[in-house]
């Protein structure tokens, strides 16, 4: 994660957090301003985010106990706060915030959703939605907030749940299981993708290396579904949505593009595998591959 004018946001394996200075342009030598690690051992897993107001908020899985942290923004160390342990596990799921930013949400133990106060860390509320568990290595459980309505679509291994905060405080959240993965025997281990000018929630599930790409209503009907995109398992790799609808999906060595009604565009494939997502920016659709090729796709941005 890059912000705060100049800095990188590394987690790593060795339990840290690494705060790193980028230098100006035509600089070659970054430097690191602080390295934070966890409360506990752990690996740090979860790409941090950063708050409108600077702040950097990291989490780790700390040995299925769980860290959620805030760290000041600038050149210097600082915690803003710390919890540990949270009641479970939080790997790979990236935190969200509330879109008043009231609120910052992260899946624990993969089951359940918890709502804290950006500031202290305090509980605001918690959504059981499935049982507790240990969060497998390369499952992605991460909280999608849809900005219009401040809904929280969050994928699990029963199917993608939609939980709505609560209008007073104090009050409960409503969860519903928006999309019902069980007869089918499918896992959701990738965020949802929202396709907010059409009303659109985009997600992929998977058993085993069988995967089906859905298209739902903001109410939870099915618009269409793909269980013909090919040998691939939606894990840790979202669909990723242009401001004109298509879908572009990274599915084993396959790059699939999509019109938004699910009918084939292009598709581009790989000698290597593409282990995540690819990244939209000015035109270009930019991927990754297992043997440390980046490719670009698309028009020289204007």
């Amino acid at each position: 994660m890059i912000g705060n004018g100049d800095f990188a946001y590394i987690g790593t394996r060795d339990n840290d957090m690494w705060a790193i200075h980028i230098p100006p342009r035509g600089g070659s030598l970054g430097h690191v301003a602080w390295r934070q690690k966890v409360c506990t051992d752990g690996d740090i897993t979860v790409p941090p985010i950063i708050g409108g107001d600077g702040l950097v908020y990291m989490a780790s899985d700390s040995l299925g106990a769980g860290t959620l942290m805030a760290m000041c923004p600038g050149p210097t160390r600082q915690v803003k706060w710390c919890l540990n342990p949270v009641g479970g596990g939080i790997r790979n799921a990236s935190p969200a915030l509330s879109p008043s930013g009231d609120a910052l949400y992260v899946t624990v133990a993969g089951g359940v959703l918890g709502a804290y106060q950006p500031q202290t860390g305090a509980l605001l509320w918690e959504a059981e939605l499935e049982k507790k568990g240990r969060v497998g290595r390369n499952a992605n459980l991460a909280p999608v907030v849809d900005p219009n309505t401040g809904r929280i679509y969050v994928g699990l291994r029963q199917g993608l749940w939609a939980v709505d905060p609560p209008t007073t405080p104090g009050g409960s959240p409503t969860r519903t299981r928006f999309l019902d993965t069980r007869g089918a025997g499918q896992r959701l281990e990738a965020p949802a993708a929202l396709d907010l000018v059409r009303g659109r929630v985009i997600v992929g599930a998977s058993k085993g290396p069988a995967s089906t790409l859905y298209a739902l209503d903001t109410a939870g009907n099915v618009l269409w579904q793909r269980s013909d995109l090919g040998r691939g398992r939606f894990q840790n790799n979202p669909p990723v949505v242009d401001a004109a609808g298509r879908i572009y999906v990274a599915l084993d060595k396959s790059l699939i593009a999509l019109n938004p009604d699910g009918t084939n565009l292009w598709r581009s494939e790989f000698s290597s595998k593409l282990p995540s997502s690819p990244i939209l920016a000015e035109g270009r659709l930019y991927v990754g591959t297992t043997n440390g090729q980046v490719h670009a796709i698309g028009g020289c941005p204007p």
